[in-house]
């Protein structure tokens, strides 16, 4: 059987979705991700995304993040700093 085929938007909720997991200030600060990348490589789901950082020190500022999904095991493996 052939591999079911997900949309952008599926992936995109997916990620917000895993975000949300971090608590009410990351589920605010995910529904404000812009993702200016995305591609799949290896059923891995690779997103480049412009996130709000909160910092007490200065201003809100969006920062630039590359996140990995793993489509097979509906998580996110990786967050970090570009």
């Amino acid at each position: 059987m052939a591999a079911r085929t997900i949309s952008l938007s599926e992936i995109i909720s997916r990620i917000k979705e895993s975000l949300k997991q971090g608590g009410y200030v990351m589920d605010i600060l995910s529904d404000l991700m812009v993702v200016s990348q995305l591609w799949i490589e290896d059923n891995k789901a690779h997103i480049i995304a412009w996130m709000p950082d909160i910092d007490p020190q200065k201003d809100l500022k969006y920062v630039q993040k590359r996140m990995v999904y793993d489509l097979d095991n509906d998580q996110l493996i990786e967050i970090r700093d570009l």
